[in-house]
């Protein structure tokens, strides 16, 4: 069946023939036993668990896992899936992140914190967008106040270039009926009196 249905390989170990030395594990806040650490499983299969899982550290990054497999003679692996073989090579894994909680629950909090980032910048933008309307709001009443003083005083300089024009014509015929008067009238005049006072 595993061969027709392709579902991988199997490893079957009798308990009864397994001998599984006494481990050593070290003393060190930077790595633990994989086994008891991160595993659960039924006490009838500790030969079979110590067998497989036993000379492996669990390790909080590469250089330290690399130190202590050197040290210990036992493969390490980190938290993000990388071994390190007692036999000195070191291979990248793989962690299915998506089935992690922890991980899980901490890209939630950073999602969160950059959607109140976010928020936080839309709400400032909306407020920033509304002090800019008012602005312009406020400017084009400013604008179209200036352009009617303008229109205003634009029709009044023309009234008054009118004014003037109609002066200026009025005082022109009003010169001429003076020097008519001058030269029509008045020498006549002068012309009488010196002959009354000539008699």
């Amino acid at each position: 069946r595993l061969e027709s249905e392709r579902l991988g390989r199997v490893t079957f170990l009798p308990l009864n023939q397994l001998h599984v030395p006494n481990i050593q594990y070290p003393e060190s806040r930077d790595i633990l036993p994989l086994l008891s650490t991160c595993l659960r499983y039924d006490r009838k299969l500790q030969r079979a668990m110590d067998h497989v899982f036993g000379k492996k550290l669990l390790a909080n990054s590469v250089e330290v896992a690399s130190t202590w497999s050197a040290r210990c003679g036992m493969d390490a692996v980190t938290l993000d899936g990388d071994l390190c073989s007692r036999k000195g090579a070191l291979s990248g894994g793989f962690v299915d992140r998506s089935k992690s909680r922890l991980k899980a629950n901490h890209d939630l909090k950073e999602a969160e914190r950059k959607l109140r980032g976010l928020e936080a910048d839309e709400t400032e933008m909306k407020q920033r967008n509304g002090q800019i309307d008012q602005l312009i709001t406020t400017t084009m009443s400013e604008m179209q106040r200036l352009e009617a003083k303008k229109a205003n005083l634009e029709h009044s300089l023309t009234r008054m270039d009118e004014d003037i024009t109609a002066q200026n014509s009025r005082l022109e015929s009003k010169q001429k009926h003076v020097e008519k008067i001058e030269n029509e009238t008045i020498p006549p005049v002068e012309r009488e009196i010196e002959s009354l006072l000539s008699q």
